[in-house]
């Protein structure tokens, strides 16, 4: 018996399509799923002769959670059904082995085809009796209306479900928005631009371009010489005019624009604007109601971004703080932090990469020995050698320091740095041994910068060393304790004065 595997979270549509299927051939077995929990139990369970799947459900988009499970040699027909299927769409679809698209609402026929080109049915076909013309009208206008609910099902769970604030950029939400809004009123182009106030300008935060993907925005333009000057005034929330203009750099309207007010608390802060939508106002009213239900949306998100970027600030602060107050309690180590942070941060310059990452290691470099707030100082400020015993409880340092940060989230990568500053190379390091690459760049950066600072500063057991004598041990320990493409990259900026050993 042929089987099928239904992938639809609307019941309704998915009894439309298994009626259409079972008209056709009514011994094909079909077993529909509309969770990820219901994909992720059923999919492994069997071996499939097709798979039928919408695009979008409630938990996230299939080919998303398709692509954790999917089996390499799976070569079942794969059919993929979505109200809008855009070119990234159709790219992810395409890496799983979905090779035909459906777009909602799609004559039935479309459907019958495709299933009989791939012989999933057809083996003991119905005999066809011609429907009565009064029942084809209606069930063309009961599958409109289905295709319809299940659109504005699914651009309301666009509209609620959000990317988390705390995980994505103010761009990436901006972004976000205009996708959605496009495929409210599948509009050709259309940009997003929020306010800034005291310049008078609109900054361009995200744009499509006939009905590409949304791609980050670059442009700044004066509100004077755009039509959009009313929305920033409180003089109109919503304008709909008919125009053949630039009404933007770049962007050019053949015949409609539509554009709302952005609000932030209550106060105007931008517009969303969409172009060539090709229909009257009146006819609007639905798609209207869920645009200003989406920039409702992005006014309680983008506030609780602001919110959650100024607690963020002040928690670095904070622990920058606290690692200010750890260096103090040895006076030998007072602005060791400060210069591991330093020193990473120009190394991390040296080797390229982008600034996000080299904001991540400045912070990390800075709070990577916060774990010594465990440290007894009996131990931590013993002027002697330490017994294997203090050793083994100052090596608990990078662990302590991480378990501090563990549960906060945004410190992803500034954490693994506290926690595997002390790796090496060669795989002896601690607190978990890893070898080579197996520990993140970030935190061999910090730790090669931590023993060029150790090295030429003075400490309560000895001296500081010659720069001569750091070179040499750079150059010694080269693929032991050190990455050798970081001794090759350190090297020129130590010679070149990036660090001056306080030896007199």
């Amino acid at each position: 018996m042929t089987s099928i595997l239904l992938i639809e979270d609307q019941r309704p549509i998915r009894d439309l399509i298994e009626d259409i299927i079972h008209d056709v051939d009514d011994s094909v077995e079909i077993r529909g799923v509309s969770t990820r929990h219901g994909i992720l139990e059923t999919y492994p369970c069997r071996k499939w002769d097709c798979i039928i799947s919408d695009f979008q459900l409630d938990e996230g988009n299939v080919v998303d959670i398709l692509g954790d499970i999917i089996r390499k040699n799976d070569r079942a027909p794969k059919l993929l059904i979505s109200g809008y299927i855009s070119d990234e769409v159709v790219t992810k679809a395409k890496g799983l082995g979905f090779h035909t698209f459906l777009q909602k609402p799609f004559d039935p026929a479309q459907l019958v085809k495709w299933l009989e080109k791939n012989s999933i049915i057809g083996q003991e076909k119905k005999e066809e009796t011609p429907p009565h013309p009064l029942r084809r009208k209606e069930d063309f206008l009961v599958r409109n209306a289905l295709f319809a609910m299940d659109k504005k099902a699914g651009l309301l769970n666009q509209i609620i479900n959000w990317p988390s604030c705390s995980a994505v950029s103010v761009q990436e939400i901006c972004i976000h928005a205009l996708r959605t809004a496009q495929n409210i009123t599948k509009a050709q182009n259309g940009i997003l631009c929020l306010y800034d106030n005291p310049s008078g300008e609109l900054v361009e935060m995200a744009r499509i371009i006939l009905q590409s993907d949304p791609r980050q925005g670059e442009l700044r333009h004066p509100i004077t010489k755009t039509p959009f000057k009313p929305l920033l005034d409180n003089a109109a929330s919503l304008l709909h005019l008919q125009c053949k203009d630039e009404i933007w750099p770049d962007l050019q309207v053949e015949s409609d624009f539509l554009a709302l007010t952005i609000k932030l608390q209550g106060q105007p802060a931008g517009v969303l604007c969409l172009t060539d939508i090709g229909r009257a106002l009146t006819d609007l009213e639905s798609e209207i109601g869920l645009l200003e239900l989406l920039v409702g949306q992005l006014d309680i998100t983008l506030d609780n971004k602001a919110v959650h970027a100024a607690l963020q600030s002040n928690m670095k602060e904070t622990l920058i703080a606290l690692a200010r107050i750890l260096d103090a309690r040895d006076h030998y180590t007072k602005n060791h932090s400060a210069n591991v942070s330093k020193y990473s941060v120009k190394l991390a310059k040296a080797l390229g990469l982008p600034g996000d990452r080299i904001e991540q290691i400045r912070i990390g470099g800075l709070v990577h020995d916060m774990g010594k707030v465990g440290t007894p100082d009996a131990v931590l400020l013993k002027k002697g050698p330490l017994t294997d015993e203090e050793y083994e409880i100052m090596k608990l340092h990078p662990v302590i320091g991480y378990n501090c940060l563990a549960h906060i989230d945004s410190l992803g990568i500034e954490k693994i740095v506290v926690r595997h500053h002390h790796e090496r190379w060669d795989g002896r390091g601690y607190p978990d041994g890893l070898l080579a690459d197996a520990t993140p760049i970030e935190a061999r950066i910090v730790g090669i910068a931590d023993a060029i600072d150790a090295m030429t500063t003075s400490r309560c057991y000895r001296k500081a060393q010659p720069l001569s004598f750091c070179i040499d041990q750079l150059k010694k320990n080269s693929g032991t304790q050190f990455d050798p493409l970081l001794v090759e990259a350190v090297l020129p900026l130590v010679e070149n004065g990036m660090i001056k050993s306080t030896l007199h």
